[in-house]
């Protein structure tokens, strides 16, 4: 087996890694964000619009109370679309911050395992070794 002794390029490595993944965490997030804000801009531009549009009716005095009650069921309706949308924004967000921070996690414990197997080996070898030094002073 065997060892990877040199700590600079394990730390090298190590660093490597948590920023590809880090890199690309982010690039899946950004792009994601940028398409979840596009796909909201033009839900609110449609929104607004037929909202506007239904107040652009109403010319007669007779009109507006039904007029701003539709207004009203619009805005609740509005409401209640945006946190819906803000929630699973939301939920989508943590989702993909926690598959970003289960990954660099990965990395993190199989650099740590690697130590530990290089720390057993070497204490492994010194304990043969005290034996071994033991025994040569013994028969001496």
């Amino acid at each position: 087996m065997i060892l990877n002794t040199d700590p600079f390029s394990r730390a090298s490595e190590l660093f490597r890694d948590l920023s590809t993944s880090l890199l690309s965490g982010s690039e899946s997030m950004a792009s994601w964000q940028f398409d979840h804000l596009q796909e909201a801009m033009e839900r609110n531009t449609q929104q607004l619009r037929s909202t506007m549009s239904e107040a652009c009716t109403a010319q007669e005095p007779a009109q507006w109370p039904e007029t701003i009650q539709h207004g009203m069921r619009n805005a609740v309706k509005t409401s209640r679309d945006y946190l819906i949308a803000t929630t699973d924004y939301q939920m989508e967000s943590l989702r993909m911050l926690q598959n970003l921070s289960t990954e660099m996690q990965q990395i993190i414990t199989e650099a740590m395992n690697e130590q530990l197997v290089n720390i057993d080996v070497l204490a492994s070898r010194e304990k043969r070794n005290g034996k071994a030094a033991m025994l040569a002073h013994k028969t001496n």
